[in-house]
Formats: C-alpha cells, sequence, structure tokens
C-alpha cells in the first residue's frame, strides 16, 4: 500500500526527481497534539469539579432532611451530611442552624416566640456545606482554588 503521493519536481540526470507527502500528516499531528491534550485536560478538571458540586448540594439535602426527622441535633446533621458523599470530606465545612419566624416573615424567638393574632409561628433548619475545590491542571487565568458550596432550607413544623 503506498502512502503519500508523489509529485514531480523536474528532471535530474538518472530521472524524474520525485517528492512524497507522507510526513505531512505526522507533522500537522505534532502541531495539534498540545492543543488537544490541554482540551482534555479542561474538560477533565471541569467535570470533577462539576460532580464535587453536585455532591456537595446533595450532601447539603441529606443534612437537612436528616435535620427534618432529628430537629437540633447538629452533631448528627453533620455525621449524615459527610457520610453522604463519596468525596473526601475532611476540608468539608458544615454549619446547621434553627429559626423560627411568624407567617408575615418577622423573625421570632423558637423558645418563646407569639406571633400576632395568635397564629403558630413556623420552625425552619437550614444547613450549609462547603468545601475547596483544588484545580489538578493551573490554568493562567484561573484562581488555583474555588470554593464549592451548597445550602438547604427547610420548614420543620
Amino acid at each position: 500500500m503506498k502512502r503519500g503521493y508523489q509529485v514531480l519536481v523536474g528532471r535530474g540526470e538518472t530521472g524524474p526527481v520525485r517528492r512524497t507527502d507522507g510526513g505531512n500528516v505526522a507533522v500537522e499531528f505534532a502541531m495539534l497534539l498540545p492543543v488537544l491534550v490541554l482540551m482534555l485536560m479542561g474538560v477533565l478538571d471541569f467535570g470533577l469539579g462539576a460532580y464535587q458540586a453536585m455532591a456537595v448540594q446533595s450532601a447539603a439535602r441529606v443534612g437537612g432532611q436528616y435535620a427534618l426527622v432529628h430537629p437540633g441535633n447538629a452533631a448528627g446533621i453533620e455525621a449524615a451530611v459527610r457520610n453522604a458523599t463519596y468525596i473526601d470530606g475532611v476540608d468539608m465545612t458544615v454549619g446547621s442552624s434553627e429559626y423560627c419566624q411568624c407567617p408575615g416573615s418577622s423573625a421570632v424567638s423558637c423558645d418563646t416566640g407569639v406571633c400576632a393574632s395568635n397564629v403558630a409561628y413556623q420552625r425552619f433548619a437550614q444547613v450549609t456545606v462547603s468545601k475547596p475545590y483544588v484545580l489538578m491542571f493551573p490554568f493562567p487565568g484561573f484562581p488555583d482554588s474555588l470554593t464549592l458550596s451548597g445550602a438547604v432550607t427547610l420548614r420543620t413544623q
């Protein structure tokens, strides 16, 4: 099988002089390879960051669901959040809080709060999760680290 094609360039002493173009593809591939590798690295880094961002948001939802069943149990909420994801949770920050408000959106104390016209106040649980994401490959013009965060607020009563 013949590779490339031959072009008649001129006439030499012993016959026609021919040139082949068989190496052009290799040279073009060598020129494009660094660009393709950089694009692949960016896609991989972006994909891993998006996966971890979804995992952080999902872990916040799990913490909110735990808070619905066990309101005020901050240690249990944190354990539920940390156990909800496969990503490394060593540097994950978990926060949870409870607050109450009247239906007209004025905040009241959950212990002694009274709303106008003897309307029952509403109790809410809020869970926030944040985790730093360090890029696998440093890209010029991009920060080396991003903070991924997820939050959920659920009415518990």
